[in-house]
């Protein structure tokens, strides 16, 4: 399992969680060193994978979830949590 609820263990990933702690919605940001220890947990359809960060885990012990571009493999977008990235994914479609 990942880190007690809300702390990060690196102090990279505390900065990151505190900047998302301050905005209302999704962010694009690149994924860095934090790639290799993420959770894998979709295929890879048209370009988009989703992972979950166990380095930023909410107060209800939810893990931080992305939304991989495969495509260009420069960054992710940052979802409070798996039940957000779902939302947003399927109000899209």
């Amino acid at each position: 399992m990942g880190p007690a609820a809300g702390l990060p263990r690196s102090g990279v990933a505390r900065r990151l969680f505190l900047r998302l702690r301050r905005t209302s919605g999704p962010q694009y940001f690149e994924v860095g060193d934090f790639l290799p220890h993420t959770l894998r947990v979709s295929e890879d359809v048209e370009g988009l994978v989703y992972l979950l960060n166990p380095y930023v885990v909410t107060a209800g012990g939810e893990w931080e979830a992305w939304e991989l571009d495969t495509s260009c493999l420069l960054g992710a977008t940052r979802f409070r949590s798996f039940w957000h990235l779902m939302e947003t994914s399927f109000r899209r479609a």
